[in-house]
């Protein structure tokens, strides 16, 4: 009786220990797993490397390959390490072709510490992977090259072009203002005193012509110089034969100083011949343009009084204007270039509405 109860105990106690076995290793089967795998891996590496000769550089996880680990063992993600063999690099980099320079892997300019076996994009940035060739800083160069690390040309900004054969030109954008050239403004006064009657320009910016009426004038002194001039050259018609040499002398000298008198008043000769011809005094004379060009000043209005010392119209040359630039310090050292070598003038484009 007491044999069977003994034995009754001990089978409990064998299927208590069964129970608790099954339950640890239902627990513990990853982990279990994991470290079996591993201890295979690192044992089939060894046993490759060591057997088969290949040597192991390191180990890298296969969705990122940038991280890398000097031993075997599993990556954040989960999965197992995967070793990389000497001969797998020497053998990835494809055979170069006579001329072409070897690329060891691809980096980040701006975080080189990121390297890849492959071009692409950086994941940080988005930038560019940069080369890495075999022979930089072991080919000698010349004296007086400067080597700048491709990371330092990107914060610089540093820019290449193939170098062409074309003109060389610079653009300076500054703020100008058109002026009219002085050398070729022609300012209307007059000489007498008088009334405008009719004005035939009565804008400022209307474009004239050499030549085009401007306005009329009425100015006492003036008819009354032209009936002087009038009456001179009757006695010039009257006394020029006389008897007397004294007479006939100062007839031709009253004419003369009533002629010049209204020149002097820029009576053209036209005016002077229209008056010998008809004998009859103008009581309005009409002055014209002496240049082409636009007004850019007008103070002659219709049935105003006038002297000589107001500036009845400002005529500016069209043909021959100035673009008055307004520079920066930095432009100033550069403003021959504003001129060609041969001394024709640059270029001048108009930005903005016209």
């Amino acid at each position: 009786m007491s044999e069977q109860t003994g034995k009754k105990k001990t089978l409990r106690v064998l299927a208590l220990i069964a129970v608790v076995a099954i339950l640890g290793a239902l627990l513990f089967r990853e982990r279990v797993v994991s470290l079996f795998q591993q201890g295979t891996t690192g044992a089939r590496a060894q046993s490759s490397g060591e057997s088969g000769g290949r040597k192991v550089l390191y180990w890298y996880d296969a969705m990122n390959p940038q991280h890398i680990y000097n031993k075997p063992g599993k990556a954040p993600d989960g999965m197992d390490l995967v070793p990389k063999y000497a001969e797998e690099s020497a053998s990835s980099a494809a055979p170069s072709m006579p001329g072409e320079r070897k690329v060891l892997y691809w980096y980040d300019p701006m975080h080189p510490v990121y390297k890849s076996n492959k071009p692409g994009i950086a994941p940080d940035c988005g930038m560019e992977l940069v080369p890495k060739y075999a022979d930089e800083g072991s080919a000698p160069m010349a004296a007086g090259t400067v080597k700048i690390a491709a990371d330092k040309q990107q914060m610089m900004g540093v820019r290449t072009e193939t170098v062409e054969r074309k003109p060389l030109s610079r653009e300076v954008r500054a703020t100008a203002q058109i002026v009219a050239d002085e050398t070729k403004t022609a300012h209307i006064h007059l000489r007498v005193s008088g009334y405008v009657e009719h004005v035939y320009v009565d804008f400022v910016g209307q474009q004239v012509k050499q030549g085009q009426p401007l306005f009329t004038l009425y100015s006492p002194d003036l008819v009354s110089t032209e009936q002087e001039y009038l009456i001179a050259k009757r006695g010039v018609e009257m006394l020029g034969e006389a008897p007397y040499q004294e007479v006939s002398q100062g007839a031709r000298s009253l004419l003369q100083s009533a002629r010049e008198r209204l020149r002097l008043w820029h009576i053209s000769d036209e005016e002077i011949k229209r008056l010998d011809e008809t004998g009859q005094v103008e009581k309005s004379m009409t002055y014209y343009s002496p240049v082409n060009g636009f007004i850019t000043d007008r103070k002659a209005y219709a049935h105003m009084a006038v002297t000589p010392d107001m500036e009845l119209y400002t005529l500016t040359d069209s043909a021959s204007q100035l673009v008055a630039l307004v520079l920066s310090r930095q432009d100033l050292q550069r403003a021959h270039l504003l001129h060609l070598p041969d001394g024709r003038p640059a270029d001048a484009h108009r930005e903005g509405p016209h």
